[in-house]
């Protein structure tokens, strides 16, 4: 018996512990496998992040959204430095979808 399709689409983003400079692209693509494994029976359209522009600027640059990280001038926060960390968070984004990916390929 075929099993119903529950997800169209499902995305492995997840913004609120996403890229503390600590973040490792390995934790994110081991989380990648546990979702594929749990739930790839039922889900047609895998993507690991959901605007990953937005998560960087937004949560680096101007700090509006989590982590809420910025330079002063740019917001209302004393942590963070628009100048550096919003490129920095958009490359450990890149890192964690190529190993999501390679991981799917390699496993699924």
């Amino acid at each position: 018996k075929k099993k119903k399709l529950i997800f169209e689409n499902f995305c492995l983003n997840y913004k609120i512990i996403l890229l503390w400079f600590e973040f490792c692209s390995q934790d994110f693509a081991d989380y990648a496998e546990f979702c594929f494994k749990t739930f790839g029976d039922r889900v047609k359209t895998w993507m690991t992040f959901n605007e990953p522009r937005v998560v960087a600027a937004l949560g680096f640059d101007n700090g509006i959204n989590l982590p809420n990280r910025c330079s002063k001038q740019f917001g209302n926060y004393t942590d963070g430095n628009s100048t550096t960390e919003p490129y920095i968070a958009a490359h450990h984004l890149i890192l964690s979808h190529v190993e999501a990916v390679k991981r799917y390929h390699e496993k699924y």
